[in-house]
């Protein structure tokens, strides 16, 4: 209002600004929040010191914590104990002295399920240059981790059925490089190990051998100095 004499409104006045810029950013702001609720990654930020201020969707879900749940603030809540301490010990300080690191770590649900993890962690500064908050984004990795442990242990048992297999058994890769052999091959062949290297375990077939895989000499190299494939 604009008082006159005797306090008599006279009238109005009004103040306008342009909001399209701060709507612009209110709605920018908007989209990314709907995006890192919707990714399946878990996406953490912390303040330099370690202690938390966000969670998306995906890593409350991996937690066990409810959508409106207050999240403890210290990362030993959600990392297991040697996790957490590679953590504060070694991958924060390399973030904030040279803006990132990744590797392997391991999440703990307040249920106490463990989640190996494959993460990376990145420094944003300030205007003024200085370490505002640190972003850790995770991913779970416990399906490839159980592959690799099956792989693992499907190579143990062919190693051990081979070395107690009686017969003698080696691979060469496409080039015909050996890869793996039984100590009962090597009985068999003959050959020590350094004279198997490479493709050194030709030396164990008989040149006329029909079922042999390796080429015939040349008729230029008699059979008794030997011959290897070519590259």
């Amino acid at each position: 209002p604009y008082p006159g004499p005797d306090n008599l409104m006279l009238g109005l006045i009004g103040l306008a600004s342009d909001s399209t810029a701060q709507k612009r950013d209110e709605e920018a702001r908007a989209r990314h929040a709907a995006i890192l609720d919707l990714t399946s990654d878990f996406i953490v930020t912390i303040d330099p010191a370690g202690q938390l201020s966000y969670l998306n969707h995906a890593a409350r879900e991996a937690l066990a914590l409810g959508p409106e749940e207050p999240a403890p603030r210290s990362l030993s809540e959600y990392f297991t104990e040697g996790a957490a301490a590679v953590l504060l010990r070694e991958a924060i300080p390399a973030v904030l002295n040279t803006g990132r690191w990744n590797g392997e770590s391991e999440w703990r649900s307040r249920t106490g399920h463990v989640i190996p993890v494959s993460q990376i962690i990145l420094a944003h500064p300030g205007p003024l240059g200085n370490v505002e908050f640190l972003s850790i984004v995770a991913r779970d990795i416990t399906v490839s981790k159980a592959a690799e442990r099956a792989v693992h242990r499907s190579e143990e048992r062919f190693q051990t059925l081979s070395a107690a297999a009686p017969l003698g058994i080696f691979l060469t890769d496409a080039t015909g490089l050996r890869t793996y052999h039984t100590s009962r091959w090597m009985q068999i062949a003959g050959l020590s190990l350094d004279a198997s290297l490479g493709t050194g375990w030709v030396n164990a077939i008989p040149p006329d051998d029909p079922q042999s895989p390796v080429p015939p000499p040349p008729p230029n190299v008699a059979p008794a100095q030997g011959w290897c494939p070519p590259p």
